[in-house]
């Protein structure tokens, strides 16, 4: 055995070191190819031939949307359909949106949007079971993005948010109608770090006036990887809602694929913290850049 394996050794040790070092210059060579295309397809969103307007490639997320993206160039025009189903324990609850997002000037962007949702029920209704079938309001809102950053990969916005709110039937209640409205000014910071990695932070108080009056504030924060060259991304979204000094969340693990130049589809599950108080939810959002 022994001149076996004097025979052996020597062969099989540069094999194995040959094996080795082919191995991490694929990897080198690999991670060179994912860097070229990263920086090419951020170059093609940010610096596009003949434009001068700065703008930084974001992750946005896909439940809580952005008016319009950070930095909007004049002239960008998109279309949203979304589709969600929440599980509201003693009830089913179907919503469908419907909304167009445009920017009239560089760096701001104007939204309007027209949800609808409806019931299903699990058990007998209660009287603060509202039956919000049909259309629930009409929102309207603005963005200014006031600070593009391409060297530190950082964009900031303002915003406000108007809901004119529509009465639901509840059990003992016929009124229809607009009957109050919502006011939602709101703060909007995102940095991207290196080429893949994204985050966002979207917040804000959210003023109610309707037949009763109330104040939340809203943190909703998100995280994403986007994947090498493409606008395929995952990633998670937290929604974060303080009233009476009492916090609940809802997280929304999520993916965007892009189907066609111009066309994606965004898959989110939403977890609430509370899950004796609300069951899970999907969401579906299509999304279709007219220019």
């Amino acid at each position: 055995m022994a001149p076996v394996k004097r025979i052996i050794l020597p062969v099989l040790i540069p094999v194995l070191l040959f094996s080795a070092g082919n191995t991490v210059a694929a990897e080198e060579s690999e991670s060179k190819t994912r860097k070229k295309l990263d920086s090419e397809y951020i170059a093609e969103i940010e610096n596009p031939e003949n434009e001068v307007v700065d703008k930084v490639l974001h992750a946005e997320p896909l439940y809580i949307d952005l008016i319009r993206d950070l930095g909007a160039r004049a002239g960008e025009l998109e279309v949203n359909l979304g589709y969600g189903v929440q599980d509201k324990r003693e009830f089913a609850r179907f919503d469908y949106l419907a909304e167009i997002e445009w920017a009239p000037i560089n760096r701001l962007g104007i939204e309007l949007e027209l949800p609808f949702s409806q019931t299903t029920q699990y058990a007998e209704r209660t009287l603060d079971q509202p039956r919000t079938d049909g259309l629930n309001s009409v929102k309207a809102a603005t963005q200014y993005t006031f600070l593009v950053s391409e060297r530190y990969a950082t964009s900031a916005a303002v915003g406000y948010l108007h809901e004119f709110l529509r009465a639901p039937a509840i059990a003992d209640n016929t009124q229809t109608g607009f009957i109050g409205n919502l006011y939602n000014p709101f703060f909007v910071v995102a940095h991207r770090w290196s080429n893949n990695w994204h985050t966002l932070l979207y917040a804000g108080p959210r003023h109610t006036a309707a037949p009763e009056s109330y104040t939340t504030w809203e943190n909703n924060l998100s995280f994403h990887y986007m994947l090498s060259g493409t606008r395929h991304f995952i990633g998670l979204e937290m929604n974060q809602e303080i009233a009476n000094r009492r916090s609940t969340i809802t997280f929304r693990p999520q993916i965007r694929l892009q189907l066609s130049h111009n066309l994606l589809i965004g898959l989110v599950a939403g977890l609430p913290d509370n899950m004796r108080r609300n069951g899970m939810s999907t969401f579906v959002r299509l999304i279709y850049e007219l220019s």
